[in-house]
């Protein structure tokens, strides 16, 4: 999770988030991609 969200973070770009959204969705990991997906909403309304 540390470092999808510091990847992220670095380089906020479409390409980046779906990548992480599949890692998350194909190691079934429902209650990560929901954080995740939190962090880089407020990651992008922030910038």
């Amino acid at each position: 999770m540390a470092k999808a969200v510091l990847e992220f973070s670095q380089e906020p770009t479409i390409q980046n988030y779906q990548y992480w959204r599949k890692y998350f969705i194909e190691k079934e990991t429902p209650g990560l991609l929901n954080l995740f997906q939190v962090v880089a909403i407020q990651q992008l309304c922030n910038n």
